[in-house]
């Protein structure tokens, strides 16, 4: 009897590894199907998103071809009417898209009007700091250099603040523009 219930033992640890074996396949199985289903559901995402994300071009796209027609279009048929005469005019004025000589000019010259200034303050607080106070400026190109970028910042906010409404570079160019029109 002791055999038999010896035999028994084992045959009940052989059922419970084979179960637990059995049990952890189906584990495994189980856990391998929700992952497949979870990287389908994220693919599926994705390709909507990328769907939305190519319709939403398409539609950009489409609009700025729209656009693109209608300046072609506008550029044609510019007419200006004015009491009951209909002018046909060439050139409108629009803002500047592309690169413009005039800006180049008009910043260079403000750019000589500022370092001239500079160079002129910086002289004249040189002079009066050696007269009244007895110092002096030891590094003239760091003080130079820090004068020139305050008056770049400040000297067009100056300018554009007082009656003349625009810069000395802006009033050159703009003569020079009046100039070649007539």
């Amino acid at each position: 009897m002791d055999e038999n219930k010896e035999e028994i033992k084992e045959e009940m640890l052989i059922d419970e590894v084979e179960a637990k074996k059995q049990f952890l396949e189906e584990l495994k199985n189980k856990n391998k199907e929700e992952q497949k289903k979870l990287i389908e559901q994220e693919e599926a995402k994705l390709a909507a998103a990328k769907a939305a994300e190519e319709a939403k071009l398409a539609e950009e796209a489409k609009v700025l071809e729209e656009a693109k027609a209608l300046a072609y279009k506008s550029e044609e048929t510019d007419v200006v009417v004015a009491e009951d005469k209909s002018v046909a005019v060439n050139e409108v004025e629009k803002p500047h898209t592309k690169f413009s000589c005039n800006c180049l000019k008009a910043s260079l010259v403000d750019t000589v009007v500022v370092g001239v200034v500079s160079i002129a303050g910086v002289g004249l607080l040189d002079l009066i700091l050696r007269l009244i106070f007895g110092y002096y400026i030891v590094d003239y190109k760091g003080f130079f250099i820090i004068f020139m970028i305050v008056l770049l910042i400040l000297y067009p906010v100056i300018m554009e603040n007082t009656k003349v409404k625009e810069t000395l570079g802006q009033k050159l160019s703009k003569k020079e523009v009046q100039e070649r029109k007539e």
